[in-house]
């Protein structure tokens, strides 16, 4: 029996000044952390539209801005 992979996504800190969007919002990363077989790492950012402590408050791993660099390949 197999098993489903987890699907790890990395939400990236914008580098672009005055920029503000979010590729998921927390409310979208607690559905798939409840409902999908997903791991989701938020990499801290002052400028997102959506406070850090939202994305860790739903289960989400936070990180140093610009860790990506050193992500696992998985």
């Amino acid at each position: 029996m197999s098993s489903t992979p987890i699907t790890h996504l990395w939400l990236r800190e914008e580098t672009k000044p005055m920029e503000h969007r979010a590729a998921l919002s927390p409310d979208v990363c607690k559905t798939l952390l409840e409902n999908g077989n997903f791991k989701i790492t938020v990499e801290r950012d002052q400028e997102r539209i959506f406070a850090d402590s939202e994305y860790a408050d739903v289960g989400c791993t936070m990180v140093a801005g610009d860790s990506w660099r050193q992500a696992p390949a998985d």
